[in-house]
């Protein structure tokens, strides 16, 4: 389906942004504290050897100052997964960054979104991605 446009999302509705803000609110203690786990949180529910080991895009940024690698475990197959991970956005959605001291401010506010702010995006979308994915699943099992 090929979009106009003039095409715009739908406004949301008083429930819809009374949720997004206790979602963020709920994240907030998450932002603030992030530097005090930072290791941690770069490791989020990845196993130690998915931590260690390469990925696909690692060679893209060499000397990369920040690395994580995040997982969920996901209860559906590839097929429910995939359609929620393409709306991240193909060769959009890395975030293995090189700070460029030569600019301090562009590298203090990559610094700040980076390790400040990263962990509490990327644990939601990651969450939302595995719920979606498993409701996707448990419905065409139960057609």
């Amino acid at each position: 389906m090929t979009q106009s446009p003039t095409w715009r999302p739908p406004r949301p509705t008083r429930g819809e942004l009374v949720h997004e803000v206790r979602t963020v609110a709920a994240d907030l203690p998450l932002f603030v504290t992030a530097p005090l786990y930072r290791r941690w949180h770069c490791r989020w529910g990845a196993t130690p050897a998915e931590a260690v080991s390469p990925l696909p895009g690692d060679d893209l940024v060499p000397g990369a100052h920040y690395r994580c690698t995040r997982g969920v475990t996901i209860d559906a197959p590839p097929e429910a997964v995939w359609p929620w991970l393409v709306q991240v956005g193909c060769l959009r959605a890395r975030f293995s960054t090189r700070y460029d001291w030569g600019r301090p401010a562009s590298a203090l506010l990559a610094v700040v979104l980076m390790e400040l702010g990263d962990f509490a995006m990327m644990r939601r979308m990651l969450h939302g991605i595995k719920e979606r994915a498993e409701a996707l699943h448990r419905t065409q099992n139960a057609a």
